[in-house]
């Protein structure tokens, strides 16, 4: 059928990111950003803490799924009450 268009909010088809890289990517770099810089005081990790956030960002303006993927496939819980 051509012709036809349907008008499709934008929240509803594009992943939502914060700072341009997904939210649980986001919450877990920042929580180690805190426990490095202010609980540990090694001011010295900053740096690499910009570098992995730039990094982050750049993989994930191509497939901001990316990192939840990695998340799912290699960071998986074993099944401890159902045994394969």
């Amino acid at each position: 059928m051509e012709g036809y268009q349907v008008p499709v909010c934008r929240a509803l088809t594009v992943y939502p990111t914060i700072a341009g890289i997904p939210r649980e990517a986001f919450i877990i770099l920042v929580s180690l950003t805190f426990l490095f810089l202010v609980i540990y005081r090694a001011f010295f990790t900053l740096p690499i803490f910009i570098i992995l956030y730039l990094v982050l960002r750049k993989v994930c303006k191509k497939d901001p799924l990316i990192i939840k993927i990695i998340l799912k496939c290699y960071l998986k819980q074993r099944k401890y009450f159902y045994p394969e």
